[in-house]
């Protein structure tokens, strides 16, 4: 009820003071088509799932195949075309052996931010979906388009993380559903796994965080309950200057929604503290994807469902070491001169860094009448955990967000036609955010489509637009 309240005097406020500025540049026009690149030409539909910049200025998508499991290496330079310096013609095909559920995948990017391409890495973690889910555990070279041969044997790991937590009850599991949300740099060159386990008979789901080593065994995992938080979905983590852990994740407190920062013990991942918590809610907040943005910093997207016309405002969570403050982001503009609102599936919300201090949110939109038909950006200024507080940007696009869609070529069907379209993951580098997902073929609603990017103006000099004042 208090973040609604908030809203809604932001609204009233912005509609009381002055009229909405003209939008502003919002994609980047040097990229593909407008600033939207597909790949049509991989060879069947492959899915994205998230991207890796090098220091060189080229950047590797990264997809999944879905008729021959495999994970799939894009490596494009910075103008968007194939670098064909990567595996002969700029594409590597990696077999996991397993079904691979792309909404509950995660990505962590490693060695990318120094000019020593051998080292550059993309851990990427998801759910193989079953009677019982597995979680797949995969560390890309980028440079060589291979498997790193030093984790877990020199392919894909393969683990039942909700048996080892929740160990089968006469045979039954108690929480057969895996969702993975994040996956981050963790202690000793390890990697930490942040998620949830659901599909309890109670309807009660469980928030998890493992500990993974660098060869990819799993060290700890744990269901973090502290100080009458109790976690039901976790998402971003990192390791602190003092070697704790902290998680961000929603849970329940005092009898209601909110979120929790958890402070860990780096052996065990047993609670050592409740760092800081929400208010109480009576509607559900749900976290989605986040970064570690570096100076202790980390960023998360939530959706806190509520009584708006969608069912659900997006808000960015900013972490400074043991405080969390929350930016509560305007509602997705119109595009096309259709009504937008958040998708609300697994997987569809991410945020990360951008230059200048800034933080960047993004999801998937759905329509009235389509679950997933486009995507939506907010930019916020980050303050410096004092008397600068975070705020919307609104220099960025119209008042701090903008909504765009992939358009069909009009030569190919009516131009009217939106195909669905899909959002995966966010990555920045220098003064651009790439966006990933996927789109259905032009004027069809099912079938094979392609892997979808649109690079993002987050620089500070395109903010600074005709009307900005």
């Amino acid at each position: 009820m208090y973040r609604a309240l908030l809203q809604t005097i932001a609204l009233i406020t912005l509609i009381a003071g002055r009229a909405p500025a003209e939008a502003g540049p919002l994609l980047d026009p040097s990229w593909g088509t407008g600033g939207v690149r597909t790949l049509a030409t991989l060879g069947g539909y492959v899915e994205g799932i998230g991207s890796c910049p090098h220091a060189n200025g080229s950047i590797s998508l990264i997809g999944y195949r879905a008729t021959t499991a495999t994970l799939v290496i894009v490596r494009l330079t910075a103008s968007g075309q194939f670098d064909t310096a990567f595996s002969g013609d700029g594409v590597a095909e990696l077999p996991i052996g397993q079904a691979f559920d792309i909404s509950r995948s995660a990505v962590s990017c490693s060695g990318v931010g120094n000019s020593v391409p051998e080292d550059d890495r993309a851990m990427v973690v998801g759910v193989a979906p079953g009677a019982y889910d597995l979680t797949v555990a995969a560390l890309l070279d980028l440079h060589a388009g291979s498997f790193d041969s030093q984790f877990y044997l020199g392919g894909p790991g393969l683990y039942d993380l909700g048996g080892v937590l929740f160990p089968p009850q006469n045979q039954v599991r108690p929480y057969p559903i895996t969702r993975v949300q994040g996956v981050f740099p963790g202690p000793a060159g390890g990697w930490l796994v942040a998620g949830q386990f659901d599909g309890h008979a109670s309807g009660v789901p469980a928030g998890f965080i493992a500990r993974l080593t660098a060869g990819g065994a799993v060290d700890a995992i744990t269901q973090p309950i502290v100080a009458g938080f109790t976690s039901r979905n976790l998402s971003t983590a990192r390791v602190g200057a003092d070697g704790d852990i902290r998680v961000l994740g929603d849970g329940t407190y005092e009898g209601g929604y909110t979120w929790g920062l958890l402070r860990l013990d780096p052996a065990s991942l047993q609670p050592i503290a409740l760092s800081d918590h929400g208010v109480a809610d009576i509607f559900p907040l749900a976290f989605y994807k986040g970064r570690q943005i570096g100076g202790g910093l980390m960023v998360a997207a939530a959706l806190q469902f509520d009584a708006s016309p969608f069912g659900a405002s997006p808000w960015l969570m900013v972490v400074r070491g043991d405080e969390v403050s929350e930016v509560a982001l305007p509602a997705a503009p119109m595009a096309d001169g259709v009504p937008l609102g958040p998708s609300g599936l697994p997987g569809s919300a991410a945020a990360t860094g951008a230059a200048g201090n800034r933080a960047v949110f993004a999801m998937g939109l759905r329509s009235l009448d389509q679950a997933i038909a486009g995507y939506y950006v907010a930019m916020v200024q980050l303050g410096d955990g004092a008397g600068t507080p975070d705020v919307v940007d609104t220099r960025f696009a119209r008042d701090g967000a903008g909504s765009f869609r992939y358009r069909v070529s009009p030569t190919s069907c009516a131009p009217t036609a939106t195909p669905p379209q899909r959002f995966a993951n966010l990555s920045s580098w220098g003064d651009r955010t790439l966006l990933v997902g996927s789109v259905a073929p032009d004027c069809a609603p099912t079938g094979d489509g392609w892997m979808l990017s649109a690079r993002l103006l987050t620089d500070g000099e395109t903010l600074h637009r005709d009307g900005f004042e």
